[in-house]
């Protein structure tokens, strides 16, 4: 069974609710463990890994030390790759403010996330960061290396940004499973994802 995104933010929404109403750490823990499954299956990475900080505060604040703590570590690099910092590269990583926001410096060099979700139907999310404001083509190729569509072609301010696609041609016609190439092309620098439709 396909779940949609209106599926996880109902779940989400649920659970912050039982949240409230929460005592013990052990079922604090498990809660604040589904949270950020769940703003990962968003790809809301950065929520994702604001949470899984406040998670393991938790953890050791309560001295839970039966719990694997590798366990969130693996989860916290791949977080930490998905809004692009290098986990093994500790000057460069995020902090969290008193407003428990990231404090994100920009890469130096164009990032791209892998779409979400994917596979995917019927439409799909590819996140970008640009260092510094300039034009940006974001296309979708077909695995022949044809054009299929243009989502984006234009200049964009430096930060995060989101195209969407919607698995229709530039003729706005629906377009068969398989395949795709997402391409993002920022001055010389070029970054391609693999995407898989399914109808």
């Amino acid at each position: 069974m396909l779940i949609k995104k209106q599926d996880y933010k109902r779940a989400l929404e649920k659970i912050k609710d039982v949240e409230k109403y929460l005592s013990r750490a052990e079922h604090r823990r498990e809660i604040s463990d589904m949270e950020v499954q769940i703003y990962q299956n968003l790809g809301e990475f950065n929520q994702a890994y604001i949470k899984l900080q406040k998670l393991k505060k938790l953890v050791e604040a309560e001295k839970l030390t039966h719990y694997d703590m590798s366990g969130y570590t693996l989860w916290e690099q791949d977080l930490l790759y998905a809004i692009g910092y290098d986990p093994y590269i500790k000057k460069q990583l995020p902090e969290l403010s008193d407003e428990n926001k990231l404090l994100t410096s920009l890469p130096m060099i164009l990032i791209v996330d892998q779409n979400h979700p994917n596979p995917f139907n019927p439409d799909t999310r590819i996140r970008f960061t640009l260092p510094e404001a300039d034009h940006v083509r974001v296309l979708v190729y077909d695995i022949q290396g044809r054009v299929v569509t243009t989502l984006l072609d234009g200049r964009k301010a430096a930060g995060n940004h989101t195209a969407i696609w919607n698995g229709l041609n530039s003729a706005g016609q629906a377009v068969a499973s398989g395949t795709y190439f997402c391409r993002v092309v920022y001055r010389d620098q070029v970054v391609t994802k693999k995407m898989l439709l399914v109808r």
